[in-house]
């Protein structure tokens, strides 16, 4: 059988069913669903409670979010910047784990161990 085949098959099956669902809602559960169920509503008196209402003012507290301020000097966070990293990649690149960034990566990896 071809992919063809199969899903053409499957395609006609969905329809078979979906006419068959619509038959079947259509004429054979018409007795199933009540449409003539009135439902009783009651009237609910709350003018006492509404001539007792007072209202209150609730405030919330403001909290100011700290903004960011960016300054001249940058902030150290103990990574490499930019332009050191593109001289150490290159220095990575021609002596290997011989490097200062190799050496890191060699640490650091000995010391990662694996979730199992």
């Amino acid at each position: 059988m071809t992919f063809g085949n199969i899903f053409t098959f499957i395609v006609i099956c969905y329809i078979i069913y979906y006419v068959g669902m619509i038959v079947y809602d259509t004429y054979f559960k018409k007795d199933d669903i009540p449409q003539d169920i009135q439902t009783e509503e009651e009237e609910v008196d709350i003018s006492d409670e509404v001539q007792q209402f007072q209202p209150v003012c609730i405030s919330k507290d403001r909290v100011q979010k700290p903004t960011h301020s960016f300054s001249e000097e940058p902030t150290m966070s103990g990574g490499i910047e930019v332009d050191d990293l593109l001289s150490m990649t290159d220095e990575l690149a021609e002596k290997g784990s011989q490097s200062i960034l190799g050496q890191t990566l060699a640490v650091k990896w000995e010391e990662y161990t694996p979730a199992v």
